[in-house]
């Protein structure tokens, strides 16, 4: 072991685990905070380098029936906690422009930028959000932002939403809004306990076989006006596709 007024080593060797020791150590009988190190360019830097030893654990006081448990890591700054996987590569505008409490990048192999996982009835993942104390309207708990898929969800059930006003609410610039599918069973299903079960909003100043385009076995509801300028709702279907002059629609109520 050798020591300088600039730097501390410490070389070793120490018995072997369980009963090994660390080079550096302290205890808390005495102390309120264990180590406080700064660095102009790295505070702390730790490596595990036996394969897959970890370069940092964090264990925080479990607590009692009085005080609340300690985290094990917590992380404050432009992005609290930073994580890349081995291959993947630093993105420091993204890091700069949309800071974030918890920032994970997974590479294009294997990895995911963040992961959740839990035992029993909890969530693996919890996204809450809030008013802000301007009384700005919260924003979404969770958003999914990709150039393919925004949210996959898989399980016996793959997506779950209560909500107040709206369970879900999907929209798009040029496919469907909403897509079912199922192999065994119905495409959708839909119920309701004190108003009807599906609600067609009307096309208005456009009768259906004037739509841009057409696909056999649509379903579209137009309004018309009476003899009194009364807006009526009629129902009709597609029997053949295609543009107008082409399709075929037919009245049924």
């Amino acid at each position: 072991m050798g020591s300088q007024d600039d730097f501390f080593e410490a070389l070793g060797p120490t018995p072997d685990p369980p009963n090994d020791s660390p080079g550096f150590f302290t205890h808390a009988s005495g102390l309120f905070r264990g180590v406080d190190v700064a660095g102009k360019h790295l505070g702390v830097r730790g490596t595990g380098t036996d394969p897959g030893a970890p370069g940092v654990i964090g264990e925080g006081g479990l607590g009692d029936n009085v005080t609340a448990g300690g985290n094990g890591v917590f992380g404050h700054g432009l992005n609290g906690v930073v994580g890349y996987s081995a291959t993947s590569i630093r993105l420091m505008a993204t890091e700069m422009n949309e800071p974030a409490g918890v920032f994970g990048v997974g590479d294009e192999s294997s990895a995911v930028g963040v992961r959740g996982e839990s035992v029993g009835p909890n969530a693996g993942v919890v996204g809450v959000s809030r008013k802000s104390a301007g009384g700005v309207d919260a924003g979404p708990g969770v958003r999914g932002q990709s150039e393919g898929i925004g949210v996959v969800g898989q399980g016996d059930i793959g997506m779950l939403a209560n909500g107040d006003n709206i369970g879900v609410q999907a929209s798009s610039k040029k496919g469907p809004g909403i897509t079912g599918h199922s192999v065994d069973s119905h495409g959708g299903v839909f119920d309701s306990v004190k108003n009807a079960q599906l609600l067609l909003v009307p096309i208005e100043n456009l009768a259906p076989p004037q739509l841009p385009q057409s696909d056999a076995g649509a379903l579209a509801v137009a309004i018309t006006l009476d003899e009194r300028e009364r807006k009526i709702a009629s129902l009709w279907f597609c029997r053949i596709g295609g543009v107008p002059g082409q399709s075929n629609w037919v009245k049924i109520a």
